[in-house]
């Protein structure tokens, strides 16, 4: 027997004995807990769908105040009660402090997502004026306080919908 063939024949059976104690320990086969084959991730499991953020326009239900908005059929009628009752809160729950008194109004372009849960989450300034930070931190205040949302829907599943405003202060 040559040298080569005596390694190969090492090699062969290292490779069947490293099989062998990853089949014994459970660290081979049974992937559908883990997302990457051949990794052991404990409990973690795989989403069953990749999670997306729509749009008022893309979904069959927009999301709707449980309050508010709850007896309305369309989505148009239901878009636009979202909006007005979403202006109103904003306007009852604002509350400018006084040392912010300024000739130029303030504007401010906010844009969040509400969860499947209803839930208002990932707040996000896109464009602002207000070199304080004042105007933006009370804003994100407020939204996080809003009253409890009916999620959108698309095929009977509640869906991630992305919202986004701007606001105009004049004080």
């Amino acid at each position: 027997m040559n040298l080569k063939s005596f390694i190969l024949i090492i090699l062969i059976s290292n490779l069947f004995a490293i099989s062998f104690a990853q089949k014994k320990l459970g660290l081979y086969g049974d992937y559908e807990r883990d997302t990457l084959q051949g990794r052991n991730f404990g409990d973690f499991i795989k989403p069953k769908k990749t999670v997306y953020n729509y749009s008022f326009s893309e979904v069959d239900i927009v999301p709707t105040f449980t309050k508010k908005c709850a007896g309305l059929d369309n989505n148009s009628d239901k878009e636009k009660c979202f909006g007005d009752y979403f202006f109103e809160i904003l306007r009852k729950r604002m509350q400018i402090p006084d040392g912010l008194k300024e000739n130029r109004p303030i504007i401010v372009v906010t844009k969040f997502t509400i969860n499947e849960l209803g839930e208002i989450q990932d707040i996000i300034i896109l464009e602002s004026n207000d070199y304080t930070g004042k105007v933006k931190n009370i804003i994100i205040k407020v939204l996080n306080k809003m009253p409890q949302i009916k999620p959108a829907m698309i095929n009977n599943q509640f869906v991630k919908v992305n919202y986004s405003f701007p606001i105009k202060i004049s004080l």
